[in-house]
């Protein structure tokens, strides 16, 4: 049936919804119709949330019985039906709104894999289609965890790796915000890795007149989990890997590459050695500092947007364009950061200058390595 011909079936007395989401996640709520004129419905009796001049969709309903409840208030269990129209006005006596075709919504769409320990791969697709913008961060996790427990039947340890893709427009202009991390957990995976594109979502929202279309997840989702923690770090000199300490540090010239070899334990406390090759920046000044070598997941849970729920993400702050930089070159939990600490001799100044290196896993713990820089560039 078209939108029109769904409108139809709504009449005074009867079953109708009003709805913040639809489709895998339905956000509803289901009241009565109080009248029905010149195409439009007045419903409720009573406000939904309060919100004045709104943007939702109006649904027919099923009611499956009336629950009685002496305590709240008795409510009215029920199914949501098509789409019957658009709510306008969410006021303290009524909601109301034209009938017919709906709202513009921000769709969200997810692809879902979980690999469990005997080889197997289960997969699902999922969409949920947002009328209610304000809820768009909040709807989208409630969209992956219902996606993601509903396939892996569980909450349980593992690893996660998710990608998304943000697509929206800010004064006429497009953009498109593309993020891939790496998270693992003792006990829910699912819980502790969906924050990541909340904040993400909650900063654009809340950017001045940015207006979200459109937000793609691929979820791959192991039933183990898969880590590495760095514990040591020992560097190729004389023919061999040998240990490094502050009383025998590194001496390098800049320029140089050194070959570091990493002592990791995985997530079953089985040793793994990575070798990887660092250059001393060329224009390394004389002095004595360290290799720092740290885990992007050493600050799991942190990711340097709490600014924006305190009020500081208006545009007057920085532009849109640098706000998404800074989000998708954010550190990953699956990424090492090198720095190059250096305190120039004689001075008060340092040299800090950091790589990454990417793992195919969540990466934590840190290690150093005494350095001494001879023959550097000459300080200005």
């Amino acid at each position: 049936l078209s939108a029109a011909q769904i409108a139809t079936t709504i009449r005074p007395g009867g079953n109708i919804a009003a709805a913040l989401s639809y489709g895998d996640v339905n956000f509803a709520g289901v009241g009565t119709t109080t009248m029905r004129c010149n195409g439009r419905a007045l419903a409720f009796g009573h406000h939904f949330f309060f919100s004045g001049q709104t943007e939702m969709s109006m649904h027919t309903a099923e009611a499956l019985r009336i629950v009685v409840d002496p305590l709240l208030g008795g409510f009215k269990m029920a199914n949501i039906g098509g789409i019957a129209g658009r709510l306008k006005q969410d006021r303290l006596a009524a909601i109301a709104g034209p009938l017919g075709q709906g709202p513009a919504v921000v769709p969200i769409r997810t692809q879902t894999r979980v690999r469990r320990h005997d080889g197997s791969v289960d997969r699902a697709p999922g969409s949920t289609f947002v009328a209610y913008r304000d809820w768009l961060p909040d709807i989208a996790i409630f969209h992956q965890w219902a996606t993601i427990d509903t396939l892996r039947d569980a909450y349980a340890e593992g690893s996660a790796k998710h990608t998304w893709t943000v697509r929206g427009r800010y004064r006429g202009a497009p953009f498109v915000l593309q993020r891939t991390n790496r998270f693992v957990s003792d006990y829910d995976v699912t819980g502790e890795s969906v924050w990541e594109l909340y904040e993400n979502l909650y900063r654009l929202q809340n950017f001045g007149p940015v207006r979200i279309t459109n937000v793609n997840v691929d979820n791959d989702i192991l039933t183990e989990k898969q880590t590495y923690r760095i514990t040591g770090v020992r560097v190729f000199r004389d023919g061999r890997y040998r240990p490094v300490s502050a009383r025998q540090p590194v001496i390098a010239r800049p320029g140089r590459l050194l070959r570091l070899r990493l002592r990791l334990l995985d997530a079953d406390n089985r040793i793994v050695r990575k070798v990887m090759n660092y250059r001393v920046p060329i224009r390394q000044q004389m002095g004595r500092g360290q290799i720092q070598l740290r885990g992007g997941g050493s600050d799991y849970g942190y990711y340097g947007y709490e600014d924006c729920f305190f009020g500081e993400c208006s545009a007057g702050n920085q532009s849109l364009d640098k706000i998404i930089e800074r989000m998708e070159n954010a550190l990953r939990n699956d990424q090492m950061v090198v720095n190059t600490r250096v305190n120039y001799r004689g001075s008060r100044r340092f040299f800090n200058r950091a790589t990454r290196v990417r793992f195919d896993r969540v990466i934590t713990g840190r290690a150093v390595v005494p350095l001494f820089i001879i023959g550097g560039a000459p300080r200005r």
